[in-house]
């Protein structure tokens, strides 16, 4: 189910009437994040190279990005339709018990790609990733510049179990983004759509629940082949905008 958001774009120079409008709509478990320009990178000395230098970019077009990762309850949903493999370590093709609402790993990019794609959806490139993760004021982590020990699930931090936990887990709602995205430090890495320069492999953003305490910076990224699974990879999905 859908809502329907209206976009009036040049109402300020035309009379109301003929301001041209738009209805952008708004998806069920997703959010919409406006083009804007912002930064990407960091200068922080402990930054690796990849990092680095920041820079000031900027996205023409808006899009819609999942408020949370893509769970295992959503992505047996997506086999099950499909006949898609299930992830290696699920006994019997099914999640395990208790953990639905936790992240999917062990999954590929391509399997990554063809969930988005049966819900005609995509997955975020690096930049909207990234400006998701940490809005438009160039925010080292999602909820801030300073590390916060209680509100990523990053090695080291004071919640942290050492392993993955529910997207939706209650400890950690202080680390939501600027846009109210869950997890976007810590948790799980998350394939995008980037390809890293040179490498041909997919980039993966955000860290995860063994990454050091004080390193799942937004800016933060690994090249990963694209047909590797680990359990430290997970996904959201992102979904263009129709009014920008």
């Amino acid at each position: 189910m859908k809502k329907l958001l209206l976009s009036c774009v040049g109402a300020a120079a035309l009379p109301l009437a003929l301001a041209a409008c738009c209805t952008e709509p708004v998806y069920e478990g997703m959010i919409f994040v406006p083009a804007a320009e912002f930064k990407v990178g960091t200068e922080v000395p402990e930054a690796e190279a990849d990092e680095k230098p920041a820079k000031t970019v900027k996205l023409e077009k808006g899009f819609h990005i999942d408020v949370h990762e893509v769970t295992n309850k959503k992505y047996h949903e997506f086999i099950t339709k499909t006949g898609r493999k299930a992830p290696p370590h699920w006994p019997g093709g099914v999640p395990p018990k208790g953990e639905e609402e936790f992240p999917v790993t062990n999954i590929t990019y391509f399997d990554a790609d063809a969930y988005a794609k049966h819900h005609q959806k995509r997955l975020p490139t690096e930049q909207e990733w990234e400006l998701a993760a940490r809005g438009t004021d160039g925010r080292l982590y999602p909820w801030g510049n300073e590390m916060k020990d209680d509100v990523s699930n990053s090695f080291g931090a004071k919640n942290a179990p050492g392993r993955p936990v529910a997207v939706n887990d209650a400890r950690f709602q202080g680390g939501k983004s600027p846009y109210g995205l869950w997890h976007m430090a810590g948790n799980v890495w998350e394939w995008t759509a980037t390809t890293a320069a040179g490498t041909g492999e997919q980039l993966v953003k955000g860290g995860s629940f063994d990454i050091a305490e004080g390193q799942p910076r937004a800016s933060k990224k690994r090249p990963i082949p694209a047909d590797q699974v680990d359990d430290r990879i997970g996904f959201r999905t992102a979904k263009d905008a129709t009014c920008d």
